[in-house]
């Protein structure tokens, strides 16, 4: 949890994880908590592989016991599912076990298992199976709204979504049915989502549509901005474009007491990326310093990606000019 906030607690807990691991003076307290906690680590590291290692250890010590854990079972197969490589794991007949075991801290657990089994039918292309499984939880369920979604976001960086139409086809729908279940919180996460989805197929229109639904507060205002600069851009609505840019870089800094970190640095970010594509140099490097983004994610690295598109138009020129000005 503290990772949350300096990057570096992650690799000091990991450490200490592995130091309580090897020390010969624990083996007889060691259990599965440790493992599930490297697999905790290495999930945060995008280290998918490794974590599923982790929790077949924790499985195992469990089993060893003559005993089955529904909440490590439920990880396992989210950290398989999560995994882009070929992953030797029997989801189906790990979702039985857990579901026959009636024992779990997490009240929330029968639904999860249920919102990953029609995940694991979803990512097979079987939407119908989806559908049925979804049916059987509330339909305002915020757990199925979680599980879809992330599984959606998934695949669309690991199928060829813009050259496979079935792929595609498949994804969108897997975010309308995160979408159909979602709540108030979760809602604005998944348009905004899904309106990625459609601008990189090219439906900037439909993207645009998405990103207008989405209720904007000072908070989440310049990002709406930004990404609904892209879709107005490539449509040749240039003034509209400069227009929502120039409202979202002006913002004032919401009262710090409604932000939370991750929102005050996204708010930062994106005001500097709205500034910068306008042009506004000093304040966009000022922004993106206070956000504390990590490199990759600079804005000339960003932009460039849409660039091809937007060669014409006022906003395709500043553009321009600001990747040539920041190299």
């Amino acid at each position: 949890e503290l990772s949350g906030r300096r990057a570096e607690y992650l690799d000091q807990a990991r450490e200490l994880f592995v130091e309580l691991l090897h020390d010969s003076n624990l083996t007889d307290k060691i259990d599965e908590n440790l493992y599930a906690a490297l697999a905790v680590a290495a999930i945060k590291r995008g280290a998918f592989a490794e974590a599923i290692g982790h929790y077949r250890q924790a499985e195992r010590v469990v089993h060893a016991r003559g005993q089955v854990d529904p909440d490590i079972i439920h990880n396992l197969v989210v950290a398989g599912l999560a995994h882009e490589g070929s992953v030797d794991v029997d989801f189906e007949a790990l979702l039985d076990e857990a579901a026959s075991c009636g024992v779990t801290s997490d009240p929330t657990l029968s639904e999860r298992l249920q919102a990953l089994r029609a995940v694991v039918c979803a990512k097979r292309g079987n939407l119908e199976a989806a559908r049925s499984h979804l049916s059987i939880v509330g339909h305002g369920s915020s757990v199925c709204a979680d599980v879809l979604f992330r599984a959606a976001q998934e695949l669309t960086t690991s199928l060829p979504l813009n050259v496979d139409r079935d792929a595609s086809h498949h994804v969108e729908q897997m975010f309308m049915l995160a979408l159909a279940h979602s709540t108030n919180e979760t809602k604005t996460t998944i348009l905004i989502s899904l309106a990625g989805l459609h601008y990189s197929l090219g439906r900037y229109g439909e993207a645009l549509a998405e990103l207008s639904s989405v209720e904007q507060t000072p908070i989440n205002h310049p990002r709406l901005a930004v990404e609904m600069s892209w879709c107005l851009g490539q449509m040749g609505m240039q003034d509209q474009a400069e227009q929502v840019l120039r409202s979202a870089a002006s913002l004032p800094i919401p009262d710090s007491a409604l932000l939370s970190p991750s929102s005050l640095k996204d708010f930062f970010y994106y005001r500097g990326f709205a500034a910068w594509l306008l042009g506004e140099v000093v304040q966009s490097q000022r922004d993106f310093l206070d956000s504390r983004y990590p490199h990759h994610r600079d804005y000339p690295l960003v932009a460039r990606r849409h660039l091809p598109q937007m060669s014409s138009g006022r906003v395709g020129t500043l553009l321009k000019r600001s990747l040539r000005f920041l190299g």
